[in-house]
């Protein structure tokens, strides 16, 4: 099929068109309907779709550009997976440029806990602790407080480090001999490491370098290896860790090696006040993975179905950094199921904040913003139906506020 002309129809019945002489396959024909549009064809090749936007090509990031989402975020609107109440990047800049976290104790507390309801997990520990302890020190700053913590913190880690790397031992026991020695000199160099005190930064046992050594070793059991792998993932990390976070910020100085050199940079209460904070930065998570879009794109270039990329064509929701991360390339239905139910609640409380924010715009004449809002939610449900069976989204309460915006338009057309 031949298609010369395609023209978008929304809900307010503004159009847009998309010229192309691209020959659509039968399963791009289907892939339009899945997204429930009402494809009508006509004797010229014109097609009309009704409905909410198509989006292909970068038409989503052109519609609803960053400048939208950050309008979003001064909303102070919940993550769309977790609920909590997300930061902006503008608000973590302002603080970075002022300095605010290397300032006495007093003032870096009081605007740390502006943003107390984000915090959760070891974020939320360490914050209740340095607000703790600076009641009793308010000479120290951030990392100052934290560096009181430190040899309890170093007790517990070391306790944990070498519990894990017993169970290694032990499994390990099950290799063959030559196997079982590669094991072994990696588990007596860490356990060197763990037990040695007063360690500088480059001599400290690290979690990232041991898994790298670990995972290299050519170990012919698969199956014994991804069970070794999953116990050695068990060590402690500073983002579900408060010893391996408190053991990690109070160190002097972190090392990164570049070209073989060695380069030291300081850790200050200002990257403690930074760390606290980031992973709960609004960013924009890509429902379907870009990763699956761009083997998607790949697949049709090669079989000649569909010669034109959907270059930056996504569609996303906001959330933290952190389960952002943590989502990467999994599928959303996926994402759920290993463990985060709540997931689906919360997409839906996130939905509905949407709608009051929008109803907040049309009341305070910001017409063409209501409008925009009101449309980024309709692409977000059509973008659900698409990629979840899990994921039921209801806007019938944008409904009403969708027939007012409508008329709004078509009262300020008539009066120009």
């Amino acid at each position: 099929m031949n298609i010369n002309r395609i023209q978008f129809t929304d809900r307010y019945n503004t159009r847009q068109q998309y010229h192309s002489n691209v020959s659509l396959p039968c399963s791009l024909q289907k892939a339009a309907d899945n997204n429930k549009d009402i494809i009508i064809s006509h004797p010229t090749n014109e097609i009309s779709f009704s409905g909410v936007y198509a989006f292909r090509n970068n038409l989503f990031g052109e519609r609803f550009p960053k400048t939208f989402f950050k309008k979003l975020v001064a909303e102070k609107i919940p993550c769309a997976y977790t609920g909590v109440e997300m930061i902006s990047y503008d608000e973590l800049n302002t603080l970075i440029a002022t300095h605010t976290f290397n300032k006495k104790n007093t003032i870096a507390i009081n605007r740390l806990k502006k943003f107390e309801k984000a915090f959760q997990g070891v974020e939320k520990f360490i914050f209740e602790l340095l607000e703790r302890e600076a009641k009793k020190n308010p000479k120290l700053n951030l990392q100052e407080l934290l560096q009181l913590k430190l040899p309890s913190a170093e007790k517990a880690l070391i306790l944990t480090q070498k519990q894990i790397l017993s169970e290694l031992e032990k499994l390990s026991l099950n290799l063959p001999k030559s196997e079982q020695e590669q094991i072994t000199a990696i588990l007596d160099k860490s356990l060197k490491k763990i037990e040695t005190k007063n360690t500088i930064p480059e001599e400290i046992f690290r979690r990232k370098e041991f898994l790298y050594k670990l995972g290299d070793i050519k170990i012919s059991n698969s199956e014994l290896k991804a069970q070794i792998m999953k116990i050695a993932e068990k060590l402690p990390q500073s983002s579900n860790s408060l010893s391996a976070f408190i053991v990690k910020y109070s160190q002097p100085y972190k090392i990164k090696i570049n070209n073989g050199k060695i380069i030291k940079t300081p850790r200050d209460s200002e990257e403690l006040g930074i760390r606290l904070l980031k992973p709960y930065i609004a960013t924009d998570e890509h429902i379907h993975p870009q990763k699956l879009y761009r083997q998607e794109e790949e697949i049709k270039a090669k079989s000649g179905r569909f010669s034109k990329s959907s270059g930056t064509f996504r569609v996303s929701i906001l959330t933290t950094a952190r389960i952002n991360t943590e989502k990467s390339d999994t599928l959303i239905d996926k994402f759920i199921q290993d463990g985060r139910p709540e997931i689906i609640s919360n997409i839906q409380k996130h939905v509905n904040r949407l709608i009051q924010i929008n109803e907040v715009w049309f009341k305070k004449g910001r017409i063409e913003d209501a409008i925009k809002l009101s449309e980024y939610i309709q692409v977000l449900k059509t973008e659900f139906d698409l990629r979840s069976n899990l994921v039921q989204i209801d806007i019938k309460k944008l409904d009403p506020l969708i027939k007012k915006l409508k008329k709004t338009k078509l009262e300020t057309k008539h009066s120009k």
